[in-house]
This record gives C-alpha cells, structure tokens and sequence, in this order.
C-alpha cells in the first residue's frame, strides 16, 4: 500500500502514509527500509516526506502483478534471488499441487538446463521463468508447447520492441539477426491417458550488453538491448508474455492445433530453408518445407524422400 501510494510520483509525509495505511509512523519508517533494502530508490526531505525516484530492474511480485492482465498465469509468483534451476523448482511445486498459472521466476540460475540436458547459460538482466500448466490433453500432444510459447514470446517482443523482427527456428529458438535470443524448454510428468502437469521453462536475453557476452557466445547470442541499444522494461515484458502465453493457451484448448501451427509459420525462419538436421545419431540434410500435426519438422531430402522428425538439432544452411 505505501508502495502504491509513492508511486502518485508526489512528496508524501510520513503521517500522511500512516493515516493512509492505518499504521504508526515508526512502522512506515521501517517499511520505506524494506522497500529500500529491495532496491526501491526512496528519497525522503525532513519536513516533506519521501519520495519514490527508481523503482529497481527486480522482478519483484509486487510489481509484475500490479499492471497483470491475466486470469490465471502468474496470479501466484514464487520469487529466487538465486536457485538452481527454475524448472526442478516448478516441479517441485507441481508435485504438491501448485495452482496452474504458477509462476517460479529468478535473477541467477545455476544449473539451468536446455533442451536435452544441456547446459543453459544465464545471462544478467535476463528473464528466467517456468509456468506450470495442466492441460486436460492426451500427453503425445505435449510437442505442440514450444511451438506455443514461441508464437508467445514473438507476439510480446513486439509489443515491447516493434522495430525487432523476431523469427523462431524449430524447435525452440527465438532469433533476432540470426543470432539466439530466447530458449524454451518443456517438461511433462504424465500417465498414459492424461498429463499431471507440465512445466515450461523460458529464458529471455533482455537487459545484456555484448560485454556481458562470452566471447565464444557473442557470434550466437543476443539480447532485446543489443538489439534496440537501449534497456527495456522487464516487468512490462514479462507482463505482456504472460498474457500471450495464457491467450494462446486457452484458444489453443477450445481450437485445437492448426490456428497455432497457421501463426507459427507465419512467423519462422526454418521453412523453406536448407537445414540440417541431427535425429537419432543420423544427420539429415535437405529442404524443410512444414510442420505436421504434432508439430513435427517434415524435410524433403536430396533423394526426394520425405521424412519427419519431432526431436534433435536443427540449423539453418546458406
């Protein structure tokens, strides 16, 4: 309440936040230096009051849920300074009945995991997230999710940045002038008929600069700051991503597959280009031309011959 009341943008006394929150004015003292401690830039005038003049690059609760506009997806945020992996954690919670739409976000991951069990490297200034879902689906439909949360991510990068022209590489990959911007990763604990749950883990490169770069990533990797060469708003992301997310969500339920699979070609990079691809300790080579109904990368070989793959490496060949 003090923090909504700081943000009118005006001086308030110390008396007047505690007759607004009906508390003394020793326990407003002691609340301006949490909000402080959490790295709220509070200015305050004796005689005057105090002032809010920053509000920090936190992914705080408080804030993401201030100006959320969804019903479900991050109604409930569990915030980590630092954990191992966001993914392990969402499990976690899963497993004891966390609420679907359960949000797990953190500043440092330190064994954050991409697809097949590969090391994901965290980035400062980075969004690094997993939402739990329980889609009442048969569990061989658990592909379609990556290709769901990068329409997701693609739809809120340009609400945020609408100069950037963000494509996405199947199977999971968000890039930006040919370099990676976003990963995701999906995991379902499922039976035989129906999912329990699944996890779906995102990592967004936003607010790095190159030097914040390995040298050895500089060449594939990139941020919405390098891109835009300028900071950008978090939280306002953040916020516009999960409301995409929790809209594609819910249509894909009521409208199955092919509206999704119709705005995910309208906006890749793979079709039509030469790839390679690596699937079952084979490599592949030939021209991609669809997605089929799972989700599945169809390529059309040298020989003529067709064949699909649902999992593995994929590149994009000059």
């Amino acid at each position: 309440m003090i923090l909504d009341l700081l943000k009118s943008g005006e001086v308030i006394s110390g008396q007047e936040l505690a007759e607004a929150v009906r508390i003394s004015r020793t326990a407003v003292w002691k609340q301006i230096c949490r909000l402080r401690s959490e790295g709220y830039r509070i200015a305050s005038t004796p005689g005057l009051g105090y002032a809010l003049k920053e509000i920090p690059d936190i992914l705080l609760p408080e804030e993401i849920q201030a100006g959320l506009k969804t019903r479900s997806l991050g109604r409930k945020i569990i915030h980590l300074s630092e954990v191992p992996s966001t993914q392990a954690k969402a499990k976690e919670l899963a497993e004891k009945e966390a609420p679907e739409g359960t949000l797990v976000l953190t500043e440092k991951q330190t064994r954050g995991r991409g697809r097949r069990q590969r090391e994901w490297v965290c980035l400062p200034g980075s969004i690094q997230m997993s939402v739990i879902l329980r889609p009442r689906i048969d569990p061989e439909l658990g592909t379609h999710f990556p290709l769901l949360a990068g329409v997701a991510l693609v739809q809120a990068v340009l609400k945020i940045c609408p100069d950037l022209e963000p494509l996405l590489k199947w199977p999971n990959d968000l890039i930006v002038n040919r370099k990676k911007l976003a990963g995701i990763l999906a995991e379902i604990s499922s039976e035989p008929e129906r999912i329990n749950y699944l996890t779906l883990g995102i990592g967004l490169n936003c607010n790095c600069a190159t030097r914040d770069l390995d040298p050895q990533l500089q060449e594939i990797a990139t941020s919405l700051q390098i891109e835009s060469r300028g900071k950008i708003s978090r939280t306002a992301l953040l916020q516009a991503l999960l409301l995409e997310l929790e809209f594609l969500y819910f249509d894909y339920l009521d409208h199955g597959f092919e509206p999704l699979r119709l705005k995910w070609k309208a906006r890749n990079n793979t079709l039509s280009s030469r790839v390679q691809a690596s699937s079952s300790h084979k490599i592949l080579e030939g021209l991609a031309l669809d997605i089929d109904q799972s989700g599945g990368l169809i390529i059309q070989l040298d020989d003529g011959q067709r064949v699909t793959i649902t999992a593995g490496d994929v590149s994009i060949r000059s």
